[in-house]
């Protein structure tokens, strides 16, 4: 396979040890494509990066990621990480939370169109609104892109039960981020696990996921509403 999916594809061997099926290469294809034809502009990036830094960075929680579900992308966007996830580890059920009405329905169509509906659902709604009346129960938790980490934890840690995982993946200064919330993390319910830092192909940059494990309930009044997430 040449091009950027090959290049993705021999990162994924080479870097992480990782092979996936012929097919869900080609789902994963079809969800770019998807991408680029969206009849508005769901991302800045040309298909050579959507690989790279799209695609190729959520492949990269397979690594960490044991295929454990029911699991939850929080904020999925145009579906990065969770509709990536899902595509790669078909044995997952899932559910994509993102409140952007038309990112929603594009997820939506995507997910009709790969033939994933029995195991996908997209929610559009906010995060902190579908935990109010969504029991917490999933086993991994995602999120990327969301915001500060202290945010983004408000947001995460509330809907995986306990004993589950939260996958976060942040930039180069996750370290010290994790340490300045390690505080915010316990009232929250949980512990850092593990800090793990890759390279994207193609000289893209560097990422860190950040994986949290699920220690205890998290009180009722998380997450909150607005200004005061993360405070």
């Amino acid at each position: 396979m040449t091009g950027p999916q090959g290049v993705v594809e021999a990162w994924l061997q080479a870097e992480h040890g990782l092979r996936l099926e012929p097919q869900v290469w080609e789902q994963l294809t079809a969800y770019v494509a998807a991408v680029r034809a969206a009849p508005f502009n769901l991302t800045a990036w040309e298909e050579t990066d959507l690989w790279f830094k799209g695609v190729a960075d959520s492949l990269a929680g397979l690594a960490v990621w044991n295929g454990a579900g029911p699991a939850a992308d929080i904020g999925s966007g145009n579906g990065q990480p969770g509709l990536v996830l899902a595509i790669a580890r078909p044995e997952a059920s899932w559910v994509l939370v993102e409140a952007r009405t038309k990112r929603a329905a594009f997820l939506a169509a995507v997910v009709r169109e790969l033939g994933l509906a029995a195991r996908v659902e997209v929610v559009p709604e906010r995060a902190e609104e579908w935990l109010r009346h969504r029991p917490a129960g999933a086993a991994t938790v995602v999120a990327r892109a969301l915001g500060p980490l202290a945010v983004t934890a408000e947001l995460t840690v509330p809907a995986a039960r306990p004993g589950g995982r939260i996958l976060l993946w942040r930039g180069p200064e996750a370290g010290r981020e994790v340490e300045a919330a390690a505080a915010w993390l316990a009232r929250l319910g949980a512990r850092p696990e593990r800090l793990w830092s890759y390279a994207l192909p193609a000289g893209r940059g560097h990422r860190v996921l950040v994986a949290l494990h699920k220690v205890a309930e998290t009180p009722d009044r998380y997450p909150r509403r607005g200004g005061a997430l993360g405070r």
